[in-house]
């Protein structure tokens, strides 16, 4: 379904060949992530040998043109960059939770982290040079960031974070703490204090806009 963010009647996308039945949001997240200029990327999972894959399609659910395809696993979490170009996800397929980003034109995913821990829930910075993820590599979950050429990661906060947003003058991080349940909390994207904004946020169902905090 597609509900206007302005009072008014929701609507469906119309249907594609690009199938839901095997879709599994608790094994991998949110699977749909929509791009500045309408068009959106949801990935379609299944278990087994027929593994997962990405694809994009315009705001009615015509052109669909397919991004990534793994022969296992799962992926999920899609996000598209500020400028449109590309789209960072999660993957499981290498047999752990990885941190990838593909072009939305179509190409070779590529992937940002490697790390025998589990790395997930991807965000993009403002001006698209570095992805937010959340990693339990130092022992628990801490949101860290790495470039969109997978240097330089860098540990962001220290008293927990699962999944961050950063709003578009890039002045703070809006983050959770864990994958289920959590306050959603902010702190300046240079460090400092934390303090928390909203009680209470099922999952990862946040978003940032430049007036407001939606969630569930």
């Amino acid at each position: 379904m597609l509900i206007p963010s302005l009072p008014g009647a929701e609507g469906k996308l119309a249907r594609t060949e690009i199938g839901w039945r095997d879709l599994d949001y608790w094994a991998q997240g949110p699977a749909l992530a929509w791009s500045a200029d309408g068009r959106f990327l949801f990935t379609v999972e299944t278990t087994g040998a027929t593994g997962a894959r990405g694809w994009v399609c315009d705001a009615d659910g015509s052109n669909p043109l397919k991004l990534t395809s793994f022969d296992s696993g799962y992926s999920g979490t899609p996000r598209w960059s500020p400028d449109g170009r590309s789209i960072a996800f999660d993957d499981s397929s290498a047999g752990n939770w990885e941190i990838h980003v593909v072009s939305a034109l179509g190409g070779k995913a590529v992937r940002l982290t490697d790390n025998p821990a589990l790395d997930a829930a991807p965000s993009w910075s403002h001006d698209a040079n570095w992805v937010y993820f959340g990693s339990n590599r130092s022992g628990r979950f801490e949101i860290w960031k790495v470039r969109a050429d997978g240097k330089n990661p860098v540990q962001m906060t220290e008293n927990g974070g699962f999944e961050a947003f950063e709003p578009d003058d890039g002045s703070y991080l809006c983050y959770t703490k864990t994958d289920g349940g959590s306050a959603l909390w902010k702190r300046r994207v240079e460090g400092g204090a934390e303090r928390p904004v909203v009680e209470s946020v099922f999952s990862r169902n946040f978003a940032l806009t430049k007036r407001c905090i939606y969630f569930m």
